[in-house]
């Protein structure tokens, strides 16, 4: 499967990323549908067929090729290999973990989407603004991750031209004068934005560590199993009115939700095999610039030049960034080939001098 280079993943992920919050919004806007939960859950039922690609694989433990990215270290061969409940199925890490992770996720989702009920679009600009410090601040520990004074200089520059977009839009809408409880909105999103910095950190070490389609696989099992005695519990009856009162262009617009999700899912997955989870979420506030395009086409809106300054700035800073922290790899990888090279060239030595004693 060819994957595209990280900056190109990264903007189709970031339309994709657009397109979910053009759905929801719009739900929200034109048809007053808030399913938070429903919504994710179907995504989570999309990823856990993952599970199909990856049963024939465990047939056996041993064989690291059995897997889509080989973990490091191999997996357990023993006994003592972990296991999905009540079954036989082998799992490179414990059920548990994928549980956990699951459960921040939905939450994560859940406050989100949520948050298109009590504010405006602008305000889920939070999102992507504050996400990328919490990002950082996680990398340090969970991933030992160093960054530069330019990689950060970076990041505030793509943080300079988000800001530009949040303030179009707030003289563009007015300063959310339309939403309910806009202090309720802001600080779900500041909540669902440390709760992604942290997801995608521990995305990063798992797909780069263990297998990538068990990653979504379990996620998705246990993110559905989740979000299904979620739904018992919150939006039972609001889904019970959204299946029997639902207008087709809602049940549109729900779909394109969970297949642009999904995508971005699995997108993320591939590109945190090679990049970083800092790169990711920087790379993600263009996402604002494309769902304006998107209403430039719904809506017929005329876009501020702002939103091409932001767009430009933003970009800048992202390139910034991938290009500092693709020399950082080459250099970590120049250091480890140099040190292998003069590893051999020592053993080599050793070998013609024991040659030499040998003949003496």
């Amino acid at each position: 499967m060819h994957i595209p280079p990280p900056p190109i993943l990264a903007q189709l992920l970031s339309i994709s990323l657009a397109l979910s919050a053009f759905c929801t919004e719009s739900l929200s806007t034109y048809y007053s549908i808030n399913l938070p939960t429903t919504q994710s859950s179907l995504v989570y039922l999309l990823l856990s067929l993952h599970v199909l690609f990856l049963l024939p694989s465990k047939r056996s433990l041993s064989n690291p090729a059995n897997y889509p990215n080989p973990p490091v270290p191999p997996p357990p061969t023993t006994s003592s290999a972990h296991t999905f409940p009540f079954t036989k199925l082998p799992l490179q890490v414990p059920w548990y973990i994928y549980a956990s992770l699951s459960f921040l996720d939905v939450q994560a989702n859940y406050l989100v989407v949520l948050a298109f009920r009590y504010t405006s679009i602008t305000s889920i600009a939070l999102i992507d603004c504050t996400s990328i410090p919490f990002v950082l601040l996680f990398s340090l520990p969970l991933l030992h991750a160093t960054f530069t004074r330019l990689q950060i200089a970076a990041a505030l520059v793509c943080l300079a031209g988000l800001l530009l977009i949040v303030y179009a839009d707030t003289h563009r809408h007015g300063p959310a004068a339309n939403s309910p409880d806009p202090l309720k909105g802001d600080l779900l999103c500041l909540f669902g934005a440390s709760l992604y910095a942290l997801n995608n950190v521990l995305a990063e070490k798992f797909v780069k560590t263990y297998s990538r389609v068990e990653y979504l696989a379990f996620l998705g099992l246990f993110g559905t199993l989740i979000s299904t005695v979620q739904i018992a519990v919150v939006e039972r009856d609001a889904l019970k009115d959204f299946l029997t009162t639902a207008p087709p262009p809602a049940i549109l617009l729900v779909a394109g939700y969970v297949m642009s999700i999904t995508s971005f899912y699995i997108g993320v997955s591939l590109f945190l095999q090679t990049s970083s989870a800092a790169l990711l979420n920087i790379s993600l506030l263009t996402s604002d610039v494309y769902a304006t395009v998107f209403q430039v086409f719904v809506e017929e809106f005329t876009p501020s030049w702002l939103y091409f300054v932001a767009f430009a700035v933003i970009v800048g800073g992202v390139v910034t960034f991938n290009r500092e922290e693709r020399e950082e790899r080459e250099g970590i990888e120049g250091r480890e080939n140099k040190g292998r090279a003069d590893s051999d060239s020592d053993t080599a030595i050793l070998v013609k001098e024991a040659g030499l004693s040998d003949c003496v």
